[in-house]
């Protein structure tokens, strides 16, 4: 009879946990998806806490699928995913669409339904390919306003350093929206209440504090040490002795049948389980009833599942090598009796007949399975399980027989093609040692065409995993090699990559050189892609030497050459290249226009998840710098939304930084830039200048000059803002401004000036290097940019604020007229502010201000901008203005002093104090007493937002006209 403890287990405590779980399905509930990732160590109850909530969570009507990660591989591309449709009755078969963006965003749809609930779980999340963590990932975002909970389990012991699901998680829980739930072990009342549970009578203290101790609170080795027991007093001395002396007191044909069904995974199907176990059917059938009993095994629908993949793990370790290899063996047979695989399978069931043949030490077929599930894994847009089994075929092609091997295989077009997987699969740094490898077996001599195209390929996965010098290296070498060589589509692809390369770290005017030369080649010889991409880098590259009119002309030719090819990813280029251009050329309202049109015709051509997101994100880039940061904000959802790739998700989350300091927020701001991978912020490519950029921006914002100025100047040491672009001198800008920002507070605090001189003259220094920016345009036959002029005024109007002679208000005049002319309201708003101050500080009319902090404060309210509105209703409170409402902009309607919320008795005693008069003598002007002289002059510093007399006589001027000291 089986022993009690076999009976389903039992969860104590808890409690605080299940609270957190039923929070979120109450925000999920209510339109706030959430996702939930439960950690612990194995065996610490994950599933046992999911599986009592997702129970109650059902009983409430909520719908619950649940998906499993197999345990101990890699290669089964959304293995739970597939799982979690079954359980929401939809065909698995939806896998198979080739675009990997409608995918995802059918899984979306699905999960969110048609406004059910849906707490959708992923069992062992550790275990998960790398399709189904970008698929997760992509859920994540894509469901924060829908009735969804997520919730994935983890084992926290095998996130060593490096693992990607770790990486995944540290991604995902900077959200909000996301919560991290860490199971701790039980206390020791919670053990002996679990252990009276199971015993169902009351323990004795030296038992409990025997099982405490050995088990160290952890529920399932808890449960193990004391089934093991016997009812014998003796407790194994370890959780596996525990295991090992459960699996002992199974009958042989229940210990075959667990090593066959360990040998298989977690879980396996009945006919797939009696193929392996051989058994006949009366003592198959007696042996799983034991194995059930004994709870190692539980029923499913099809089949059966260990209890805990503990118990899968200590089985498999028991099985003897040959017997293992054995029962692969039959595995394998058993898969490919049922017709698996096929080119209609699904890439899960080709990818386990691979694992088994592998395991079973035969090779050929191990070779020839895995060359189909790789091919059925791109078939379903899954890089990272046909990247698996690409490693796989490099790893079995040892011992493959030569005869074997498919005739249409070599090594070295496996080397590349595993280099490709690994490069769609983001691992870039694999993809430049495969090609390196593929190197060796080459004679660069002899086969100079050939050994370029691989040098090509190892200088762009170098590039995009930011390794400049392998890069550099590559392309320098390929360019060589075919430097005289005929014209070849293979030529002309080397010439366009190092053109790429050399644009990406901005030396333009030989990156045109090389686009020339790959021109003239692809025509030569026909190459139509090649020729779009490269006319594409040519006229980026003119534009960025400020040859505007000839740059966009070139990417004209280029979209038009791609679609007349029907090239979708030149198509994509081309578009992204001639928005981009037209953001920096001022011509805002078109660049806008053709994202549009690029994303709409992109998104038709397939390119749902890479291309079409990245020119969405071009469009924010856009709609930010018009000041339609709402707008910009409900796109940058939408293409988040679709994006699949993590770069090009980065590049919408740079935008999106960019957006979020504008508004004010900028916490999430700073999250966004701190979550940027190194393409984006190696400094020898062209990407990392925006995010010195925006990370400059995030320092001026939060008040941190130091630190702006600082990554200012970084930025300034690059190359990168020498072009047409205007990023030279937006930082220039930045540079200034922090600059002037200390200089004031270390006045605002008193602190002795002794630095004054010099940091005038290190802000003239920035603002020199702006004009120098935009006569290099110029020297170079260009025509600078509106925004390049208009941030070189920027600077000199910043500068100004250092002159000893005060701010000059022309400046700031002519600054916000110029980003009025180039609609960009956020810094139109800004420099009204700093109009206004300039006009304070040089005595003019208070009435002549006031119109301009009223008009700035509206537009950044309108816009959104909600940090720079309140900047400028705390200079207008300071100065005593109201900005309710609009204020006469004529000075003769306006009463002296009011602007500043003086009152008439008070512009009285500021007349006098700016004739120098003591507060005694004031009271003898006025016949009222010192003592309340006193108070209004208190009062008059308090209102004019100043500290000494001294500045409150230097502003009577303009406050009160000038008869203020007569």
């Amino acid at each position: 009879m089986p022993n009690p403890l076999y009976s389903s287990p039992v969860m104590v405590g808890r409690s605080v946990e299940l609270a957190v779980l039923d929070a979120a399905l109450h925000r999920a509930a209510g339109g706030e998806g959430r996702l939930v990732v439960v950690e612990g160590d194995a065996g610490i109850g994950k599933t046992r806490l999911v599986d009592s909530f997702a129970r109650a969570a059902a009983e409430r009507g909520v719908r619950v699928p649940v998906g499993y990660c197999p345990p101990l591989v890699d290669d089964v591309p959304y293995a739970p995913i597939l799982d979690i449709l079954r359980g929401l009755d939809a065909s698995p078969a939806s896998a198979r669409i080739r675009d990997r963006g409608r995918f995802f965003r059918r899984v979306a749809d699905l999960l969110a339904g048609q406004g059910e609930t849906t707490v959708a779980v992923v069992e062992d999340l550790h275990w998960a390919d790398g399709s189904t963590r970008d698929l997760l990932a992509f859920l994540s975002r894509v469901l924060r306003k829908d009735a969804v909970l997520l919730v994935v389990t983890v084992r926290g012991d095998e996130l060593v350093p490096g693992h990607p699901v770790g990486a995944l998680l540290a991604e995902l829980t900077r959200d909000r929206q996301v919560d991290r739930l860490r199971l701790l072990p039980l206390t020791r009342a919670e053990v002996e209440r679990q252990v009276c549970e199971l015993l169902r009578e009351r323990a004795s203290a030296s038992l409990v504090d025997d099982l405490f101790g050995r088990a160290e609170g952890n529920p399932f080795f808890t449960e193990e040490l004391l089934a093991a027991d016997g009812g014998t007093g003796r407790l194994p001395a370890t959780v596996s002795d525990a295991l090992h002396a459960r699996f002992a007191r199974l009958g042989p044909a229940a210990g075959q049948v667990l090593r066959a069904a360990s040998v298989i995974g977690r879980s396996s199907d009945h006919l797939l389980l009696a193929a392996v176990a051989r058994l006949p059917d009366d003592v198959l059938e007696e042996a799983l009833r034991e194995a059930v009993d004994h709870f190692l095994l539980v029923p499913t629908s099809d089949g059966y599942r260990f209890r805990h993949q503990l118990a899968q793990e200590a089985v498999l370790r028991a099985v003897l090598p040959g017997e293992r290899a054995r029962l692969h063996g039959r595995a394998a047979r058993a898969l490919q009796d049922r017709g698996c695989p096929s080119a209609d399978d699904t890439p899960a069931n080709a990818a386990e007949l691979a694992r088994h043949w592998e395991a079973a030490g035969e090779p050929a077929q191990a070779l020839a399975a895995a060359r189909l599930a790789a091919d059925l894994a791109e078939g379903t847009s899954s890089p990272a399980a046909a990247h698996v089994q690409y490693e796989r075929m490099l790893r079995v092609w040892p011992g493959t027989p030569g005869a074997r091997v498919p005739a249409d295989m070599t090594r070295h077009q496996l080397l590349l093609d595993t280099a490709e997987s690994a490069a769609a699969a983001g691992n870039n740094s694999r993809a430049v040692a495969l090609v390196s490898e593929a190197l060796l077996d080459v004679d660069r001599t002899a086969e100079p065409a050939r050994a370029a195209v691989l040098l090509e390929r190892q200088g762009c996965y170098a590039l995009t995993s930011a390794d400049q010098k392998t890069s550099r290296t590559a392309y320098e070498e390929a360019a060589r090699l075919v430097a005289g060589a005929p014209a070849s589509p293979e030529r002309a692809r080397v010439l366009e990559a190092m053109a790429q390369g050399l644009m990406l770290r901005s030396y333009d005017e030989e990156a045109i050189g090389y686009a020339e030369q790959a021109i003239a080649d692809a025509r030569e010889t026909s190459a139509g892609p090649v020729l779009s991409i490269a006319l594409s880098i040519l006229g980026s590259c003119r534009i960025k030497l400020g040859q505007l009119d000839e740059g966009l002309a070139v990417l004209g030719e280029s979209l038009a050459l791609a679609l007349e090819v029907n090239d979708p990813p030149a198509a994509g280029q081309a578009y992204l290249s001639l928005c981009e251009s037209l953001v920096s050329a001022g011509q805002l309202r078109t660049a806008l226009e053709w994202a549009h049109e690029g994303a709409r015709l992109t998104r038709e051509l397939g390119l749902t998840g890479t291309i079409a997101p990245a020119l969405e994100s071009s469009a924010v880039r856009t709609l930010v710098r018009l000041g339609r940061l709402s707008e910009a904000s409900d796109l940058a959802e939408l293409a988040l939304s679709e994006v699949v790739e993590r770069f090009y998700c980065q590049q919408i989350e740079l935008q999106l930084a960019g957006l979020e300091i504008r508004r004010g927020r900028l916490v999430t701001a700073g999250e966004l830039l701190g979550g940027l991978d190194p393409i984006f912020t190696a400094e020898d490519v062209l990407f990392s200048a925006g995010t010195l950029r925006w990370r400059a921006e995030l320092a001026v914002a939060r008040g941190d000059w130091a630190d702006a100025l600082a990554l200012a100047e970084r930025g300034l040491g690059s190359r990168h803002t020498s072009g047409y672009e205007s990023l030279g001198p937006q930082l220039c800008a930045i540079a200034v401004r922090a600059v002037a920002e200390m200089v004031e507070e270390d006045r605002g605090r008193r602190r002795p000036d002794p630095t004054a001189a010099s940091a005038e003259a290190e802000a003239r220094r920035f603002a020199d290097l702006a004009d120098s920016l935009v006569a290099q345009v110029r020297a170079r036959g260009g025509r600078p940019s509106p925004d390049h002029l208009g941030y070189a005024l920027l600077a000199r109007a910043e500068c100004s604020r250092l002159d000893p002679a005060g701010p000059d208000p022309g400046l700031w005049e002519r600054f916000s007229a110029d980003r009025d002319r180039e609609l960009d309201p956020y810094l139109a708003a800004y420099a009204r502010l700093r109009h206004a101050e300039a006009l304070l500080m040089s005595r003019a009319p208070r009435a002549t201000a006031a119109p301009l902090l009223y008009a700035a404060h509206r537009s950044a309210r309108e816009i959104g901008a909600e940090l720079l509105a309140r900047d400028i209703g705390d200079f207008a409170g300071r100065a005593g203005i109201s900005l309710d409402r609009p204020v006469p902009t004529d000075p003769a309607r306006a009463t002296p002093g009011a602007g500043f919320g003086l009152t008439d008795r008070e512009s009285e005693v500021l007349r006098l104090l700016a004739r120098g008069l003591t507060n005694g003598e004031i009271a003898r002007e006025l016949f009222i007493s010192a003592k309340t002289a006193s108070v209004h002059v208190s009062a008059i510093l308090r209102k004019l937002g100043v500290t000494s007399r001294i500045q409150a006589s230097t502003m009577a001027g303009g406050i009160l006209g000038d008869d203020s000291r007569d």
